[in-house]
């Protein structure tokens, strides 16, 4: 029989080096639905609300009426880090991660350089039956669960082996929120931001 206690204490020791990872979803739903765990989650979030006025001459008066247009969709920039030897030294000192309840049935796609660029990549073209980029989710556990659309992709590439493939780079990569549902000011007041269910700390 197992020692309960040795196993407990093994895993809170892997989870103070294996936090939880922010996790790219792509096409969720769909029979392609191809998950992404990041190799590093990013440092720093950037959320921008933007409101849009427009602004109304009246005769007589000395100034401009601003007139509520709309609130455009929230964007995020995204930084993801990938370090080839990172990756290989991560796969050979750390234990396999647990399986996530959520993304059990769902294949994690391969990992590596190439892998994850041509991943995010493939977020920015149509596909063949869609005829328009796919909808990405961003997980981030204790935050939100983001369903959008990649609004733009930056890569800075560092280092290089032998064959001058990349094996480190920074990837930015810009998110723009896409929702079915309405927002008002009360229920941002009283829940925060939801995410067509998901709340913006976890609280959905």
């Amino acid at each position: 029989m197992p020692n309960i206690i040795a196993i407990d204490e093994a895993l809170d020791e892997y989870m103070d080096v294996n936090p939880q990872r922010v996790t790219l979803v792509r096409s969720p739903g769909l029979d392609t639905e191809t998950v992404f765990p990041v190799l590093f989650n990013p440092e720093t979030l950037n959320e921008e609300i933007s409101v849009q006025w427009s602004k109304l001459q009246v005769i007589g008066l000395d100034h401009e009426v601003p007139h509520y247009t709309n609130t455009r969709s929230l964007s995020y920039n995204l930084e993801f880090y990938w370090s080839e030897f990172q990756y290989y030294l991560r796969q050979r000192t750390q234990p396999r991660p647990p399986t996530n309840n959520t993304l059990n049935s769902v294949p994690t796609k391969p990992q590596d350089a190439q892998a994850f660029m041509n991943f995010l990549r493939s977020c920015a073209f149509p596909t063949r039956t869609g005829l328009r980029p796919p909808t990405l989710k961003v997980i981030w556990p204790g935050m939100f669960e983001l369903l959008g659309v990649v609004e733009r992709i930056t890569f800075a590439f560092t280092r290089f082996d032998t064959n001058l493939a990349p094996i480190v780079y920074r990837a930015t990569v810009g998110f723009l929120e896409t929702r079915v549902t309405r927002r008002f000011s009360e229920d941002v007041d009283q829940v925060g931001l939801t995410y067509d269910g998901y709340s913006a700390t976890g609280q959905g």
